[in-house]
């Protein structure tokens, strides 16, 4: 399993296996829950223990070092889904081919729903069964099909898809792989304008891979690459705004329950 600290913070001798708990990543309600239920159990062994000379070391001994406890307890919580047990294959496979799905299905209702809207797009000319319209209007429809497919859902889905697997597998490093592979993706589908041959006034809409573009172009169109770092760009942005978004829940509260650590020890 994967759990590679980003920003790491450097622990202290002396923890809480509350505190290790939140460090992992696990949910601080649950981490919470889960620290009092084994302190009651670690004060009910002490009860039983209470005429044993090294009753301290016979707990400690049977629940195990605070740390090596709440690897074990994180390890558990991963274990409860499936994308904690195969955080790799969500990241890699599962990630990258969700958003290509939702890409091409958000495209083509997007694109019919304008197509449904005369004043915006106006009659459309079919020729060699390709539909050519008016160069001004064919490029509105690219823009609007572009921002809800290319911008919008990428964000949107990157949002969701990276915090849930963080969520899941508490793995970083696997929210970043399913970033990543979403951003290059996203960087990838293109919508394109493409003038008529006949008539300069005339345009038609397109989906294009950004890779044939290059291989099949004899220059790159200037806008081009500007176009796709954008929609790289702003996957990866997203996905660096999830992963700060966690390090600050695990801050906060890392910072509850030293608090909590302070008042118990002053009623104490």
């Amino acid at each position: 399993m994967l759990s590679l600290e980003l920003w790491p913070k450097a622990a202290s001798a002396e923890t809480t296996l509350h505190a290790e708990l939140v460090r992992r990543g696990l949910p601080a309600e649950y981490a919470r829950r889960t620290a009092d239920e084994l302190a009651d159990h670690r004060a009910d062994l002490l009860a039983d223990l209470k005429g044993d000379g090294d009753a301290e070391a016979t707990v400690r001994q049977r629940l195990g070092e605070t740390r090596r406890l709440a690897r074990q307890i994180a390890i558990a919580y991963r274990q409860r889904s499936w994308f904690g047990r195969w955080p790799l294959v969500a990241s890699h496979f599962l990630a990258p081919l969700a958003f290509a799905t939702l890409w091409l299905a958000v495209s083509f209702a997007t694109a019919a729903g304008l197509m449904t809207s005369e004043g915006l797009l106006g009659n459309g000319h079919a020729v060699d069964g390709q539909t050519w319209r008016d160069a001004t209007i064919a490029q509105r429809y690219c823009t609007a099909v572009a921002l809800m497919s290319s911008f919008l859902l990428p964000t949107f889905f990157a949002w969701k898809a990276c915090g849930w697997l963080l969520r899941r597998s508490l793995s970083r490093v696997a929210a970043g792989i399913a970033c990543g592979a979403i951003a290059v993706l996203n960087g990838c589908f293109l919508h394109q304008t493409l003038p008529c041959p006949d008539d300069p006034t005339l345009a038609c809409n397109s989906i294009a891979l950004f890779v044939g573009r290059i291989s099949a172009a004899d220059q790159i169109p200037w806008m081009v690459l500007p176009v796709a770092g954008t929609q790289v760009a702003i996957v990866l942005a997203t996905g660096l705004a999830v992963l700060w978004h966690d390090q600050r829940r695990r801050q906060q509260a890392l910072l509850a329950a030293d608090g909590a650590a302070v008042e118990s020890a002053i009623a104490a």
